[in-house]
């Protein structure tokens, strides 16, 4: 199978470039290896929160922009990489079948991957969308947990109360596999069965950490479509963070 991977400098578009053995794409040039492709998966995404004025013009075209360049690329397959922050914040758990709004979002990031959401759906050859949660993987940058794992006794503005949901770019990269091998398209959520918090991961492992007042919380996600598929993600957080450590 010819894939075409985005996003490919770093995180889950490296890897799945190197698992995929697939061409990459050159979001500067615009353009592609080939003329056509069986899949495409789009990774590449500007990951601001805030955007200011003068950086507006750049930012569209690193969300929308990208997403409609790699759609008019002919191909059987489209996989988009969304993420979980589409979903507002609430109590409720989230699942796929969601009608979902901007106006509930609170900031530019959530919006805009909403926004592709809805162009690869309009434009692309049968697609499949991801919300991934938070990704673990050889080519990611350090994060929080990484900064706890390392030892360092880390200075976070995260609070300890903060609750992630983590997932594997070696599972990600299974699952993609599977649907495309199955045929299988739609939006499905990607994360582990329950979340956990910065202060149980110190615990955990026997790490300490400096932390600040800001308290992030991924919400509850609904992951019983993708799990049905892929077992591994019935697994914890904490669970996939200790297969993430023994590698």
């Amino acid at each position: 199978m010819q894939c075409l991977v985005s996003g490919v400098s770093s995180g889950l578009g490296e890897y799945l470039a190197g698992h995929l053995r697939a061409d990459r794409y050159d979001r500067a040039a615009g353009s592609a290896p080939q003329a056509r492709y069986d899949a495409i998966i789009h990774c590449a995404f500007d990951a601001s929160r805030e955007v200011p004025a003068e950086k507006e013009t750049e930012y569209t075209h690193n969300t929308l922009g990208i997403t409609q360049q790699l759609l008019a690329v002919p191909h059987a397959r489209f996989v988009f990489i969304s993420s979980c922050d589409v979903y507002p914040t609430s109590g409720a758990a989230h699942r796929e079948d969601e009608t979902l709004s901007a106006e509930s979002l609170p900031d530019r990031y959530g919006k805009s991957k909403l926004a592709a959401e809805k162009l690869v759906f309009s434009q692309a050859k049968n697609p499949l969308i991801l919300r991934p949660t938070a990704m673990l993987g050889p080519a990611i940058r350090k994060n929080s947990l990484l900064k706890i794992l390392s030892g360092e006794h880390p200075k976070l503005t995260l609070s300890a109360k903060s609750a992630f949901n983590y997932v594997l770019h070696d599972d990600i990269a299974g699952f993609i596999g599977l649907c495309l091998k199955n045929s299988a398209g739609g939006i499905f959520n990607i994360a582990s069965r329950d979340n956990v918090t910065l202060e149980s991961i110190c615990t955990a492992f026997g790490k300490t950490a400096e932390f600040g007042e800001y308290r992030y919380d991924t919400g509850t996600i609904d992951n019983a479509k993708a799990a049905a598929l892929w077992p591994a993600f019935a697994r914890s957080s904490l669970e996939t963070v200790r297969h993430f450590i023994a590698g």
